[in-house]
């Protein structure tokens, strides 16, 4: 950063290479659209470049900083998002299962495909925090830095949110069934 400060560009290419992956991950399943995430992901990096004489590591971490400038970006996009537009599976997110067999691996699919689905109901809050915590494995006291909250909050909010998520989880089984039970119906009378 303290390149960046004196404005040179490797270490934004530099900064872009090393954290560009892991915070698209955490946009994705944030906005639950790749080009939206993007898009935030190349905005969040445009922003720090034009702040860089803002960051001060005796207040927390590069990536800290980086990710918090994200999600609040992320938290705008969500916020003025028409209730008209089509969202996109957050399974484009997952990565591809390896060294399994087909059955394994369409099983693990659709237990991320019903996570996914019950993470979709929840709150962008909710959604945020599960996702830094349990997903991309954020520690609380990171967590707390980029969303701004203290660390006891982070605790109690994951610890609600993952009582949601059980909640949520029942409603995305059923819309599963619903939709393999319309499937087998029609097939049944294809076959007829």
């Amino acid at each position: 950063m303290a390149f960046c400060q004196q404005r040179e560009e490797f270490a934004l290419e530099l900064l872009h290479e090393r954290h560009s992956p892991g915070l698209l991950r955490f946009l994705e399943r944030m906005l639950r659209d790749r080009a939206r995430a993007e898009d935030v992901c190349q905005e969040a990096f445009v922003k720090i470049w034009r702040r860089a004489e803002l960051f001060d590591p005796k207040r927390g971490t590069f990536s800290a900083w980086l990710y918090r400038a994200a999600a609040n970006l992320a938290y705008n996009r969500l916020a003025l998002r028409s209730s008209s537009e089509s969202e996109l599976s957050a399974l484009q997110v997952l990565p591809a299962a390896q060294g399994q067999s087909p059955l394994d691996g369409a099983a693990l699919d659709e237990r991320h495909r019903l996570l996914h689905a019950a993470l979709g109901e929840l709150s962008e809050r909710d959604r945020a925090i599960l996702v830094l915590r349990h997903i991309e494995e954020r520690p609380v006291a990171e967590i707390a830095a980029i969303l701004g909250i203290p660390e006891g909050t982070v605790k109690s909010r994951c610890h609600y949110a993952m009582h949601r998520l059980r909640d949520a989880l029942p409603s995305a089984l059923a819309e599963n069934d619903a939709a393999e039970g319309e499937g087998a119906a029609a097939l049944a009378a294809e076959g007829e």
